[in-house]
């Protein structure tokens, strides 16, 4: 039998499907597990309607905070001296591959076992939990995906404590969707389908 996921939207937290980061040229720094300020990127999307924040454009300082998917970008010194954005408001980076991993919901009911196994978001302020930890059970592509590769300063890297309140009751379905990036959690379908291997099985059998 095949679980198959469908009509699933998606959303990358991979900072580098929001921007050019020169490991030279460009600065990143960490303010939360969240939040972060880059210096000195090009954008990589297209950001509101006449802004000038499109793809190939020079950004000299933008906040984001990838919790909320909330951007701020100043396109220049003068720019960010005098406060005045380009661009201020949310964001997604939608993950238009998907659809080719048959495993989608095995591997998105795994995630959300381990947000309810921590008690909290990866991105709360306070957690201090090593993300290379789940390095067996999540892949490094959906790791970089979900942001935990945003950000290489974990404090925690045994994972025995973490500083975050654990809340291992209960979690809405909001919650963990926000979590995993899943915008559309009360329109996805998920399917079952036979696999060749168990048709076979059951074709001998009979």
């Amino acid at each position: 039998m095949r679980i198959l996921c469908s009509k699933i939207q998606l959303i990358s937290r991979n900072h580098h499907d929001l921007f050019i980061i020169d490991p030279v040229e460009s600065t990143v720094i960490q303010k939360t597990n969240a939040i972060a300020i880059y210096r000195n990127v090009i954008l990589k999307i297209a950001l509101g309607d006449e802004t000038g924040c499109c793809p190939g454009c020079s950004v000299y300082e933008s906040v984001v905070d990838w919790q909320r998917c909330h951007i701020q970008v100043f396109l220049s010194r003068e720019d960010r001296l005098s406060c005045i954005s380009a661009y201020h408001g949310t964001f997604h980076i939608m993950i238009e591959d998907k659809d080719k991993n048959e495993d989608l919901f095995s591997l998105l009911l795994a995630e959300s076992f381990l947000m309810l196994k921590r008690g909290h978001s990866w991105l709360d302020p306070m957690c201090t939990c090593a993300a290379h930890l789940h390095a067996k059970t999540i892949s490094a592509e959906r790791r970089a995906q979900l942001g935990h590769c945003n950000f290489l300063s974990k404090k925690n890297e045994s994972g025995l404590y973490c500083k975050a309140a654990s809340n291992r009751h209960m979690q809405s379905a909001r919650c963990i969707a926000h979590e995993l990036g899943i915008l559309n959690i009360h329109e996805a379908v998920v399917e079952l389908r036979p696999s060749k291997t168990l048709a076979k099985k059951i074709k001998n059998v009979s």
